[in-house]
């Protein structure tokens, strides 16, 4: 399934998008994807998705309100792009590719979560309310922008993992970064 979006998507109490089985979704810079107070996520896909995003994708400010909620995810968020719930901005239970050049945003929780193995390549802003990025799996993490959250910003807790960093990874609490063993920062 293939869907282009140049304007506005939404539902009040569920997902603006249910992808189900391998989907692309391009959302230009016009577009908006979720805008309703309850929508439970902009979009959601129970398979692989790869979402472009150059507009704004939103999820409702109930506390499980993810913008992106994903099983295997390949993300890019380009200049301008939006991406922000109030549980996590993203949020993918599998293996994970992300390019980040635009603002993702988890008011309370997470800016990016992953169940999986993560690469996540970092040009602007990623903020979350506990974590920027969180991984149960390794990840690779490149930052040339900035990561910032109220906890532990960057955290995998697996081993392998790998940081590099030029630009700005800031905690208002807690550690910048945490890995496990055998990783590189």
């Amino acid at each position: 399934i293939s869907i282009t979006n140049n304007g506005t998507m939404d539902s009040p109490l569920s997902s603006a998008i249910t992808a189900n089985g391998g989907s692309l979704i391009t959302n230009n810079a016009t577009g908006v994807i979720g805008t309703y107070a309850n929508a439970v996520h902009g979009i959601f896909s129970t398979s692989a998705v790869s979402i472009d995003n150059s507009g704004s994708i939103s999820a409702g400010a109930n506390s499980d309100a993810k913008a992106i909620a994903t099983v295997d995810g390949t993300i890019i968020n380009r200049a301008g792009g939006t991406i922000n719930g109030e549980s996590a901005g993203v949020y993918n239970t599998g293996t994970l590719d992300l390019t980040n050049s635009g603002t993702i945003n988890g008011n309370l929780y997470h800016g990016v979560y992953s169940a999986g193995d993560a690469t996540i390549v970092n040009n602007n802003t990623i903020t979350g309310g506990i974590n920027a990025i969180f991984s149960l799996g390794s990840f690779n993490l490149k930052n040339t922008g900035s990561l910032s959250s109220l906890g532990d910003v960057a955290i995998s807790n697996s081993a392998g993992s790998s940081v590099t960093n030029s630009g700005n990874i800031i905690s208002s609490l807690n550690s910048a970064v945490v890995v496990g063993r055998a990783s590189t920062v």
